[in-house]
């Protein structure tokens, strides 16, 4: 191994300024780019799914021997991964579209409550329970 060779996390200006000064400037606008192009959602997205891969990929590459056969266990884990957030976010779409998330079934459901406590408690308790209120 070549003893002269730079770890990926020491980067050192002296090497090569030009690089690092161009990277920090295409790192810029590609940040200033996600954000007009409304992409962070994307990014956030794209961000987890890494991080869940490189957090499980040692857990995963113990197991088999050869190189190939851990890059397909990778490659699956990562396939898992990424099918298992979208299956979520459409678990949490279709919740708040359901009607136990729907706001005005809420609000009616509420309603109801109200409306039939009022008929069946005393008076006394009817006072101080809140007025019917719709948006």
């Amino acid at each position: 191994m070549n003893p002269e060779a730079r770890t990926p996390g020491n980067l050192s200006f002296n090497n090569s300024p030009r690089c690092a000064i161009a990277s920090w400037i295409l790192t810029g606008v590609a940040l200033l780019l996600v954000l007009k192009l409304h992409l962070l959602s994307a990014l956030m997205a794209g961000l987890l799914t890494h991080e869940l891969v490189r957090l499980l990929a040692p857990l995963v590459e113990k197991r088999p021997t050869s190189k190939g056969a851990r890059l397909v266990a990778l490659a699956a884990l990562a396939i898992l991964t990424i099918t298992l957030l979208i299956l979520l976010t459409f678990g949490i779409f279709a919740f708040f579209k359901s009607d136990t998330g729907n706001r005005q079934a809420l609000l009616d459901k509420t309603s109801h409550i109200l409306t039939d406590a009022r008929t069946k408690m005393p008076p006394w308790i009817v006072e101080n329970l809140p007025t019917m209120w719709t948006p």
